[in-house]
């Protein structure tokens, strides 16, 4: 029976990595940290939840770039950590569902400490 299921793509936005050359397009530019994402729904009420994959940290411009599994989390935390500052640039020109949704992504991921120097400025402890 063919129609069953429909399987759903994506990706969400994680924030910006270190200021780089880009060893492919040879642009300085800020590195994006991206995860994608498939989400199975059947013809039902009750959709199932996403499956995340692993970490993409790509070039802005010519979208080269390397995965990294979910279990090196500590990796793509520093290299967040060296984003910081574009990060928060870019999510004060947000508007208050896309800061929401990003907050939401930061902390699913466990990145609770870039959420919370984004959403209240400086380092809370």
């Amino acid at each position: 029976m063919v129609g069953w299921l429909s399987i759903f793509t994506g990706k969400e936005f994680i924030g910006y990595g270190s200021f780089v050359e880009c060893s492919h397009c040879h642009n300085k530019v800020w590195l994006e940290v991206w995860q994608p994402y498939s989400q199975t729904r059947p013809y039902t009420i009750i959709p199932l939840p996403k499956q995340y994959g692993s970490f993409v940290v790509r070039c802005r411009i010519c979208h080269w770039g390397v995965n990294i599994r979910k279990k090196e989390r500590d990796r793509v935390r520093d290299i967040l950590e060296e984003g910081k500052s574009a990060t928060k640039e870019s999510f004060a020109r947000m508007d208050g569902k896309e800061k929401q949704h990003l907050l939401k992504n930061l902390n699913r991921c466990g990145f609770t400490e870039l959420a919370r120097y984004l959403a209240f400025g400086e380092q809370v402890t």
